[in-house]
C-alpha cells in the first residue's frame, strides 16, 4: 500500500513539473520558472535557481507561462499558453486560440503590474558620406538620428535629418533638414493608429518650408527575427512655401507607406523602405521617396550603412528636376 502511494504521489509531481512554466533557449538549454515580461526585444524571466534573467527574443525557442499578461492591443487579461517556432499562443478572456508572431508583440507585461510599467527607450545616430545627384550634385557628408520610446499599447519615434552642402556645379550651398515625430497606438494585435508631424527645409528642391500633419492606421504583418514588415495608410495635410513662390501652396494628400527588413546571413540585414503621396486635389500630383540599404554590424552598438534613396517629384518647386539619387555609405551606432 505505502509503495503504491509512493508512486502515485511521484506520478503527479511529475505531472505538475512538466506543466510548469518551462523557456527553452536555441541552445536547447532549459529552465523552469515563470515570466516576468517582455521588453522591446528582450524577455524577462524569473528563475527559482538563478533569479531574474534577460534574454534575448531571437535567443529563445519556446516558452509557456501561467501568469496571466496584458499583451500590447488587448485590454482584457490574457494567458500565454505556448510560444514555438517564434510564435506566441495565448487565449484572453472567452477568446481562444489567438497567435502572433513573437518578435511583433513589443510589450507584455503582468496584468496587475501594466500601469507601472518602465518605458523602454532605444535610438541611433549615423554619419555617412554622400554621393547624390539630381536637384544635388554633392560629394560630401550628412548626419541623421533617431529616438524611440515603447509605453504599454503606445510607440514614440523622432527622426532628425540634415545636410548642409555646396553644389558641385554651381557656387551655391544649400541646406536640407527634417524633424517628424510619430505617435502609434496599437489597439488591437498587429494593428495600429497612427498620428505624425513634420517640418522640413529642402532648399535643393526649391522648398523654404514644408510642415505635414497625418493621421492613418497601420498593420505590422510580420516581426520575427529573420522578417519584419509594416504597411501604413492615411491622410496627410500639407502646407509648402516654395522659393519666389507669392503664397504656400496647402493639400490633402493620401500616403501609403512601407518598411521590409531581411536579415541574411552572418547577421547582416537588407532594408527597404518607401512612401508614396498622392495629391486627393490634383491626380498628376505625386511623389515617392524610396531608400534601400545594406546593415552590417561591427559589433558594441555599431554598424555600417550602405543606402540608396531615391526621390521622384511628378510636378516638382519650379526650378527643380523631378529625379534625386542618393548614394550613402557610413557607421551607425544603436544602443
Amino acid at each position: 500500500m505505502i509503495r503504491l502511494t509512493t508512486i502515485f504521489l511521484t506520478y503527479l509531481l511529475a505531472c505538475n513539473l512538466s506543466q510548469a512554466a518551462r523557456l527553452t533557449l536555441l541552445n536547447g538549454d532549459s529552465l523552469q520558472g515563470d515570466l516576468l515580461g517582455i521588453e522591446g526585444n528582450t524577455l524577462r524571466w524569473q528563475s527559482p535557481m538563478l533569479g531574474e534573467l534577460k534574454v534575448p527574443l531571437n535567443k529563445v525557442e519556446s516558452f509557456n507561462s501561467d501568469t496571466l499578461v496584458k499583451i500590447q492591443g488587448r485590454e482584457d487579461a490574457c494567458s500565454i499558453t505556448s510560444v514555438t517556432d517564434g510564435v506566441m499562443h495565448y487565449s484572453c478572456s472567452e477568446e481562444q486560440g489567438n497567435k502572433v508572431d513573437l518578435l511583433a508583440v513589443d510589450q507584455v507585461e503582468p496584468f496587475e503590474k501594466f500601469y507601472t510599467q518602465d518605458i523602454d527607450i532605444n535610438g541611433s545616430l549615423a554619419v555617412a558620406g554622400v554621393l547624390s545627384r539630381g536637384n544635388k550634385e554633392e560629394d560630401d557628408w550628412d548626419v541623421a538620428a533617431k529616438l524611440g520610446a515603447e509605453h504599454g499599447d503606445y510607440r514614440h519615434e523622432a527622426d532628425f535629418k540634415y545636410d548642409n552642402t555646396d553644389k558641385l556645379l554651381q557656387s551655391e550651398q544649400t541646406e536640407d533638414y527634417k524633424l517628424a515625430y510619430q505617435l502609434d497606438w496599437f489597439f488591437k494585435e498587429r494593428w495600429f493608429l497612427y498620428s505624425d508631424v513634420s517640418t522640413e527645409m529642402l532648399e535643393s528642391k526649391n522648398i523654404d518650408q514644408r510642415y505635414g500633419l497625418g493621421l492613418g492606421v497601420g498593420y505590422q504583418w510580420f516581426k520575427r527575427q529573420d522578417l519584419s514588415l509594416a504597411l501604413e495608410s492615411g491622410l496627410n495635410l500639407q502646407n509648402e512655401e516654395q522659393t519666389g513662390a507669392a503664397e504656400a501652396e496647402e493639400r490633402l494628400n493620401w500616403q501609403w507607406a512601407l518598411q521590409l527588413d531581411y536579415r541574411l546571413p552572418f547577421s547582416a540585414t537588407l532594408f527597404h523602405k518607401h512612401k508614396l503621396s498622392y495629391s486627393m486635389q490634383m491626380a498628376e500630383d505625386w511623389e515617392i521617396d524610396s531608400e534601400t540599404g545594406l546593415k552590417v554590424p561591427l559589433g558594441y552598438g555599431l554598424s555600417s550603412d550602405l543606402k540608396f534613396q531615391y526621390d521622384f517629384d511628378n510636378m516638382p518647386a519650379e526650378g527643380a528636376k523631378r529625379k534625386d539619387t542618393r548614394l550613402t555609405v557610413g557607421v551607425a551606432y544603436q544602443w
